[in-house]
Parts: structure tokens; sequence; C-alpha cells
């Protein structure tokens, strides 16, 4: 599945993507997750300041097991070289290890 993101604010997204780095955003104060589309390698941002908490812990998940994964959302504007993402779903691309 692609992506086909082009940053615009209130902008429906369905994209294949891995989560790659889990970390504290000082500017937004807030917990969030790098996502990186596959294969175009597009980079998102994902929040816990706009997505709900058992959306940001599957990501947090898959991050840590090197998952992909398709994010379901909308996208919220830039932030630097990122498309900033609220995330409604996550679904499981690749089966993780018990």
């Amino acid at each position: 599945m692609g992506c086909a993101v082009s940053g615009m604010a209130g902008e429906k997204i369905e994209a294949t993507a891995s989560p790659v780095s889990l970390f504290w955003d000082q500017d937004h104060q807030a917990f969030c997750c790098e996502l990186r589309s596959v294969p175009e390698g597009r980079g998102f941002l994902v929040c816990d300041d706009a997505t709900n908490k058992a959306v940001m812990e599957e990501l947090f998940l898959l991050g840590k097991k090197g998952a992909d994964c398709t994010v379901t959302g909308e996208v919220m504007g830039r932030s630097g070289e990122f498309e900033r993402l609220v995330v409604s779903r996550v679904l499981v691309l690749q089966k993780m290890p018990n």
C-alpha cells in the first residue's frame, strides 16, 4: 500500500510504515514515535498529545519489535522534516515474535 501524503492539514491518509524511534519531544511536551513510510522513506511524527494512548502503545510495541504496519489517520501539519499525524488505527503487517 502506498503513501499519499502531501502534508496538507486535515488530509486523510493510509500508509505502510515502520516505527524507527521513540522519544520525548521537548517542543511538543509529548512522547512521540517517528515512522518511515515503506518503501518511500517519508517521515511521519505521531505524538501522544494528539493520538490516543492505545494507538501510541501499539506503535511503541511495534517499534521495539521492528514490525511494519499500516497506519490510518489524518495529517495535522508539519514539524520540521516530518509530517505530524493523528493516527486512529494501526494494522500490523509482519507477525511479531512472542
